[in-house]
């Protein structure tokens, strides 16, 4: 056997050194190749694993969603009287969707008549939650003037000269009548007796309604009445022990100045300081008339009566060509069986709407010396809480006093609503705060 030649030999072995290095090569590439696609497979199924989860997020979300609008439209025909102290389960894992929604409620910590709501949706164990604020509103608010029986509105022109001019809803859980002349029920223009002047609260969507009609005696004006509007409201109870509870005075008389006659705003007021958690105070007075003359600014919350039953009256007389203005911390300013206004007053402002309740009558006269009365109410005058009797408004003056008589609606009512009430019937619901934890 012969031997192979070195060049055989070199040859031979560059040539296996050859396959080596390919062999190499393709074992690397497989290897990059196997990464490649490991690496791809692993994005997609993470993509996919993130698009599902997105997906299931946004599913918990809707059902949650849901949840809450349904508690919401329960809540829109009957707000609850009394609100959770702690928090409660409404709805408990109730299915929707191939999911659930579980709901709670409480009463929120920074109004009293507000809830706060937490829904909770869940998906395949996905979870997401919606926490938000409803604030119930009765109805009667959204009134200027409401009356839960007979309503007369009374210009007594025999005694002088004076018109009332009323921007906003009206309604009478009863009949409304409409009785004398210059009296202006959202109208555009009126006239205040040296001609016509434009209404600059003006608004066509408000109007009066009455579940006994209206008679609208000439020359009174009335503007957008519905006669198909005849359906009753609620009206909601004062919880007058909640406020004898929150009161500076109760059971009492309070007496300012010389005697029990002799109130005056300034000293009035200064008697009744600040009380957590309100900037104003609030007075009740059991069953007693409360007369308040002079001049200046009241900021508190006056209720001459322990109950519905059991109420007082009240007279607010302002010195001649001066004014008394109340402007109260909560929206309620006075309470009384009947009042008797006369000279200047203000009770609200357009940014920080009013309250004032009256069992019986309201009226509205010239100052003692004959000085015309500037009556501005911004807000709701509510009237015949009690049902059972007829109530009026009456507007007199004398033959050298013209009267300038305003009751204006602002929704800013609304924002001040006061606490202690009952039977609030059907509501607004008015969101606020929505989001997500």
């Amino acid at each position: 056997m012969r031997s192979l030649s070195l060049k055989k030999l070199f040859s031979l072995k560059l040539l296996n050194d050859e396959t080596g290095i390919a062999l190499t090569t393709v074992i690397f590439f497989v290897a990059i190749v196997t990464i490649i696609s490991a690496s791809v497979a692993f994005t997609t199924t993470n993509q996919l694993i993130n698009t599902e989860t997105a997906s299931k997020r946004t599913l918990a979300f809707n059902v949650a969603e849901a949840g809450l609008e349904r508690l919401i439209g329960v809540y829109g025909q009957d707000f609850p009287t009394s609100i959770p102290q702690i928090e409660t389960i409404i709805y408990d894992n109730e299915p929707l969707n191939g999911g659930s929604y579980t709901l709670t409620v409480v009463k929120d910590t920074d109004n009293v008549n507000a809830i706060k709501i937490k829904s909770i949706g869940t998906i395949d164990g996905h979870q997401r939650t919606i926490e938000v604020i409803l604030t119930g509103m009765p109805e009667v608010f959204n009134y200027a003037v409401a009356s839960n029986t007979e309503l007369e509105l009374e210009n007594d022109s025999d005694a002088g000269t004076a018109y009332a001019l009323i921007n906003g809803n009206i309604h009478a859980n009863g009949g409304i009548d409409l009785d004398g002349g210059q009296i202006y029920v959202n109208t555009p223009t009126y006239d205040d007796g040296t001609g016509s002047k434009p209404n600059p609260y003006y608004d066509s969507n408000w109007k009066v309604s009455a579940t006994g009609g209206i008679n609208p005696n000439d020359p009174t004006y009335i503007g957008g009445y519905d006669p198909t509007d005849n359906s009753p409201i609620n009206f909601p109870k004062i919880d007058y022990n909640y406020y004898k509870d929150q009161a500076n005075f109760t059971n009492q008389q309070v007496f300012v100045g010389a005697s029990s006659d002799e109130y005056t705003v300034a000293e009035f007021n200064a008697e009744f300081t600040p009380t957590p958690p309100y900037t104003s105070s609030i007075v009740v007075l059991n069953d007693r008339d409360i007369s308040i003359t002079g001049q200046g600014t009241i900021t508190a919350t006056i209720l001459t009566g322990d109950s519905a039953d059991n109420m007082g009256r009240m007279w607010v007389n302002a010195d001649p060509g001066k004014t008394i203005n109340f402007v109260p911390a909560i929206g309620m300013a006075l309470t009384a069986d009947r009042f008797e206004f006369s000279g200047n007053v203000n009770i609200g402002t357009e940014g920080q709407g009013a309250i004032v309740i009256a069992t019986g009558e309201i009226e509205i006269e010239e100052a003692g010396d004959s000085s015309p009365a500037n009556f501005t109410l911004w807000g709701s005058f509510l009237l015949g809480q009690n049902g059972d009797s007829d109530v009026d408004i009456e507007i007199d003056g004398l033959s050298n006093a013209q009267n300038h008589i305003e009751f204006n609606y602002t929704d800013s009512v609304h924002r001040n609503l006061p606490p202690g009430w009952s039977n609030w019937g059907s509501t607004l619901m008015f969101k606020d705060n929505w989001k997500e934890s």
